[in-house]
């Protein structure tokens, strides 16, 4: 086991760590959509709605995982280790039934989904092909985000990000097989990128729970995550649901401008597909200084330092409302020379 729990945390230490995951993880829809681009704008216009699909599945699972990293990190702080563990398990138990709902929605509702989302005809088979395969990684994907939010917790961010990292190669290298067709492989198109956007999460996944046993020290007990603990998910619920329910909102909303779009047809539906890119990109910052922040709070108020925790809180909040405002400025005066 590394410690790494003892060692006093910095916002920007932190911060600059989870702004590179988030980025990493967001750069995957983004390789996705600028790979297809060159072959078909209508591919990128059926990924548009099929990523939104995902993230709108991603957004579910954070309620878990944002509930339970600030909960760990209380513990932490007040020295229980046996109690942070018990989180870990109940939020991967409980997160693995949610997958499998969301996995088995996706599986059986995706024609009634994209129909919903106004997808034209033309991309209607394209798009179920996509969330049929990327649904079946719901399930290890939400199991990965606790096991992610576990190690951000106990201090390791630097670790995590390396694991987005060998997800977004993965993801490349096999749209270059699979999309773009090197070394004699058939052209897959929509499936290939999908292919390849799994693969990577399943190796991802893989290496994320060989990492978390080895720094965290905390041995994955299948029994206990089968069993989720009541007590510990009311806590994870407390936090979570009011944090990740902002993300949802602003998902959802994203995904009724979207269905509106889709209206327009599939050229209009793959600008969107770009300008979504863009505004994940400006929500970045802020998100990377956020879920920094939750983490030192966690270890202050379980330490009970209560005023070093409020005092911590407002100078977050000024730095991240500081650097979002002029992101958003950069991406406007950009936006009108380019």
């Amino acid at each position: 086991m590394h410690s790494s729990s003892d060692k006093p945390l910095s916002l920007f230490s932190l911060t600059w760590l989870l702004f590179v995951d988030f980025a990493l993880h967001f750069l995957t829809a983004a390789i996705n959509t600028f790979m297809i681009s060159h072959v078909s704008y209508q591919g990128v216009a059926a990924l548009s709605v099929g990523n939104m699909v995902f993230e709108l599945a991603i957004t579910l699972f954070s309620f878990v995982s944002i509930g339970a990293s600030v909960v760990i990190t209380q513990y932490l702080g007040s020295k229980n280790k046996s109690a942070a563990s018990a989180v870990v398990y109940s939020s991967i138990g409980f997160n693995f039934l949610v997958g499998l709902v969301a996995a088995a929605a996706i599986l059986l509702g995706s024609t009634t989904i994209l129909n919903l989302m106004n997808l034209p005809a033309e991309l209607m088979a394209d798009g179920k092909l996509y969330l049929h395969i990327v649904g079946l990684c719901l399930i290890p994907e939400a199991m990965a985000m606790c096991l992610a939010a576990g190690m951000r917790a106990h201090g390791f961010t630097q670790q995590a990000m390396w694991v987005t990292l060998s997800m977004n190669i993965i993801t490349f290298v096999g749209n270059l097989l699979l999309l773009y067709g090197w070394f004699g492989i058939p052209q897959m198109g929509v499936a290939g990128v999908a292919i390849s956007t799994v693969a990577g999460r399943l190796v991802g996944g893989t290496i994320m729970v060989v990492l978390f046993v080895r720094y965290t020290g905390i041995k994955l007990h299948i029994p206990s995550i089968l069993r989720p603990e009541t007590k510990m998910l009311k806590k994870v619920f407390h936090i979570g649901l009011p944090a990740a329910g902002e993300n949802l909102s602003w998902m959802l909303q994203f995904m009724v401008v979207t269905s509106f779009v889709g209206l327009m047809g599939d050229k209009a539906l793959a600008a969107q597909s770009l300008y979504f890119q863009i505004c994940m990109f400006i929500l970045l910052f802020g998100l990377s200084i956020g879920i920094g922040n939750e983490i030192i709070i966690g270890h202050m108020v379980g330490a009970k330092k209560l005023k070093a925790a409020e005092h911590q809180m407002y100078r977050a909040l000024k730095l991240g409302l500081m650097v979002t405002t002029v992101v958003a400025l950069v991406a406007a005066v950009l936006g009108q020379i380019w």
